[in-house]
């Protein structure tokens, strides 16, 4: 991880850690161990961490994608699986955040 990384992966350990120690239940949808994923491409990393908890995804794999654009930094590119398609709450959902690099 280069050093212009580690601000925001501290960042996001940091609210992925908050999302947990404040989401104490489990939404309906988890219990049959399947739920729909929310779109999230466009939102905040904190917002989006915050969606996918509410929906029951614990495990979710950020990754740094440089920009060159101050007001793009934090917010999701791109996601894997799509908004819309089930899965196993346990599956691994991956979001591409852009982090500002000037």
């Amino acid at each position: 991880m280069s050093p212009k990384t580690r601000p925001l992966a501290r960042l996001l350990l940091a609210a992925a850690l908050a999302l947990t120690l404040a989401w104490a239940g489990q939404p309906a949808s988890a219990a049959s161990g399947r739920a729909t994923v929310p779109d999230v491409k466009g939102k905040q990393v904190k917002v989006a961490l915050r969606m996918l908890k509410q929906e029951g995804f614990d495990n979710v794999n950020v990754i740094g994608v440089d920009t060159d654009k101050r007001g793009l930094n934090g917010v999701v590119q791109s996601q894997i699986p799509p908004a819309g398609a089930e899965v196993h709450t346990n599956a691994t959902v991956k979001l591409s955040v852009y982090e500002y690099s000037p």
